[in-house]
């Protein structure tokens, strides 16, 4: 017999308060970068986080699916991602740099990611070991040249490059546990007070709007472009801004509420996510290509090519990953998942 401690309003309360505060903290890093604005996106992330392990430990218990690498696993990155959210508001080690709490919010939300995920049968081998992997050693990577900037004397030019590299690990590691995420919303019983159904077009619009945020930051703080758009405030920290708000609402998605998105319905076909998903594959791709030339501009031929491979390689993945979806995921098991979601509400 399984017991929920919520109704679906509660839990729909808590995450739209959790995402509007976590934004507000944003909002005041941007315009004041005062030691409040950490905290709100601390008091935000925690409600978020503590959501999402809560969805993955319900889902263990139905025995919907079961965590990605076992309870431990889940229950020590549920940990970690608590310690990176009290490091990024000064507990225990006092005031760190900027770069240092954006490096330790990342690896806390590797662990959020990781302890989120669940395994269920089906799921194609790019889809459940390529996608995540890549993502993991992307955010590993762009950490390890944060330390380099903060302890060995790497150029200060290298964020711009690790800011970017951030932002196409997150979408990969995002887009990969909003899948899982869907798969297990197709068994029967359903996963818990969450519905992915109608929220990936949700997801893909806020990595889109991070990654070109992120870049158009990047780019203009490496050309030493400066252009005031509100007293005080660059245009580069509004695109920060609306970056770091479009990761928020991601990782909301990945444990929304059960109320599906009707005016998206319409968006959910097979062409509409083609597209979608070969918009943000071509977008990644290029994120990626203007970091690495940010870090060693003298590679530009070789990095051309091997965007171009990658950009055909990634579009075929893509095509295969969504006809593989088709033939695995009967439309009426889907609807069949949803009702029985709202007869459990």
């Amino acid at each position: 017999m399984r017991i929920y401690f919520m109704n679906s309003r509660v839990y729909a309360t808590l995450w739209v308060t959790a995402v509007i505060v976590a934004i507000i903290g944003v909002v005041a890093l941007g315009v004041r970068s005062t030691l409040d604005g950490w905290w709100l996106v601390a008091a935000g992330g925690s409600v978020l986080t503590a959501l999402a392990i809560r969805s993955a430990f319900q889902t263990t218990q139905a025995r919907v699916a079961w965590p990605l690498g076992g309870m431990y696993v889940l229950v020590t990155a549920a940990l970690l991602s608590y310690v990176a959210l009290f490091a990024a508001i000064g507990i225990p080690w006092g005031d760190i740099p900027f770069w240092a709490r954006v490096a330790v919010l990342v690896t806390g939300a590797q662990a959020l990611f990781l302890a989120a995920a669940v395994r269920v049968t089906g799921i194609p081998f790019v889809e459940r070991v390529v996608v995540p992997a890549a993502g993991h050693l992307l955010l590993f990577a762009g950490s390890v040249l944060i330390v380099g900037v903060l302890l060995f004397g790497v150029p200060w030019v290298v964020t711009y490059a690790v800011a970017l590299i951030y932002a196409t690990g997150f979408s990969a590691l995002a887009l990969h546990t909003f899948w899982l995420g869907q798969h297990a919303d197709s068994v029967v019983p359903p996963r818990p007070f969450t519905v992915h159904r109608y929220w990936e077009q949700v997801l893909i619009v806020a990595l889109i709007v991070g990654l070109v945020s992120i870049a158009i930051a990047s780019i203009t703080l490496r050309g030493n472009v400066s252009i005031d758009l509100a007293p005080g405030i660059s245009q580069a920290r509004i695109a920060s801004i609306i970056a770091a708000s479009a990761a928020i609402i991601a990782v909301a998605t990945l444990v929304p509420p059960a109320v599906p998105v009707k005016l998206l319905r319409g968006l959910t076909g097979p062409i509409s996510t083609i597209t979608q998903h070969a918009v943000m594959t071509l977008i990644i791709l290029n994120a990626l290509v203007i970091a690495l030339l940010f870090v060693i501009p003298s590679a530009f031929p070789w990095i051309l090519g091997g965007y171009l491979t990658l950009l055909i390689v990634g579009v075929m993945i893509e095509y295969g990953m969504v006809a593989h979806a088709l033939r695995n995921r009967p439309e009426r098991s889907s609807d069949h998942a949803f009702h029985s979601l709202n007869t459990l509400l």
